[in-house]
């Protein structure tokens, strides 16, 4: 039987993976929520925050639950 925490690890790493790929292809349609960043934090530091919020955090608690639940 598959486990819950490996189910949503593999989503985890699925959501950063596609997030990681509209950045490198500037999607910009897929990010609305990067403008207000800007605005907050400037073009540098709200773009750092919004990749790391959703790119390299999903992509790590992701890895981490799908090493655990094997």
């Amino acid at each position: 039987m598959v486990n819950s925490n490996l189910l949503f690890g593999i989503f985890l790493v699925l959501v950063g993976l596609i997030s990681l790929v509209g950045k490198i292809f500037k999607i910009k349609k897929m990010f609305w929520k990067l403008e207000a960043f800007e605005k907050s934090y400037g073009q540098k530091w709200g773009n750092r925050i919004h990749t790391l919020s959703y790119v390299v955090i999903p992509i790590i608690v992701g890895v981490i639950l799908m090493w655990r639940s094997m």
